[in-house]
């Protein structure tokens, strides 16, 4: 914050400005202080500055100003979504954004989300981002990484990111095929994680980089008369014997 100081010699020229933070008395400027240059001088935190004038005749006086609306901490963040639970039908991310020290006047002057994780400066763009509905409620389709971004008035900002990984296609209807169904496993895999898939002594081998998004695996064993596999979600196992 800036503070502007004007000072009046009344009939004889100022001879030096000083200004210290803090409660000063006119001792402490012999010398301590900062020099003043310009009328002005720069408060970082709140609290009590003192300014300190002498004139040329050498009389001195000191006097104080009270600063208490600095804002410098960042917006707070908070993101969650539903359903946890696999979703073919996308996600719900809720936002919600709080300034530090409301009561001096700030308050959130932008909030906005994208695709991605993004740095706060990413949004300097103004083509970067979607306004946060007044909801505090966005939907999402695809899994990935998805970042808020905020800015309140007293000019600070801040950026919170989400991965969203528990959305799978929607489920294929299963086409009718020759192979009578004798057992079956359904497992849920999520990407990055290798996997051993097993139904009755059967085992299939899922690398770490074979899935790309979460999806639900069932694994069916038939009876041995199947001849091939129907085009659907499900893997056959069938023992030869």
């Amino acid at each position: 914050m800036t503070i502007a100081v004007d000072t009046d010699g009344t009939g004889t020229n100022i001879a030096a400005v000083k200004w210290a933070a803090g409660n000063r008395n006119v001792s402490y400027f012999d010398g301590a202080g900062t020099t003043l240059t310009g009328g002005t001088f720069e408060a970082a935190d709140n609290g009590t500055y003192t300014v300190y004038a002498i004139d040329e005749a050498g009389n001195e006086r000191v006097e104080e100003i009270a600063i208490a609306n600095i804002v410098n901490k960042a917006p707070t963040i908070a993101l969650d979504y539903t359903p946890k639970s696999a979703a073919a039908d996308g996600v719900d991310i809720t936002v919600s954004a709080a300034v530090a020290d409301d009561a001096a006047g700030n308050k959130i002057e932008a909030l906005k989300w994208a695709a991605g994780s993004l740095a706060t400066a990413d949004f300097d763009d103004p083509d970067v981002g979607t306004d946060v509905p007044s909801s505090g409620l966005f939907h999402v389709s695809a899994n990935g990484n998805y970042t808020v971004f905020a800015a309140d008035s007293a000019g600070n900002r801040q950026v919170q990111s989400l991965v969203i990984d528990n959305i799978i296609d929607s489920p294929v209807t299963n086409v009718p095929y020759s192979n009578p169904v004798v057992n079956q496993a359904s497992y849920y895999l999520v990407p990055g994680r290798e996997y051993t898939l097993s139904i009755e002594g059967l085992e299939l081998y899922v690398p770490a980089d074979a899935i790309k998004q979460a999806t639900n695996v069932t694994l069916k064993k038939g009876d041995g008369r199947s001849k091939e596999l129907a085009p659907t979600r499900s893997i056959d196992l069938v023992r030869r014997l």
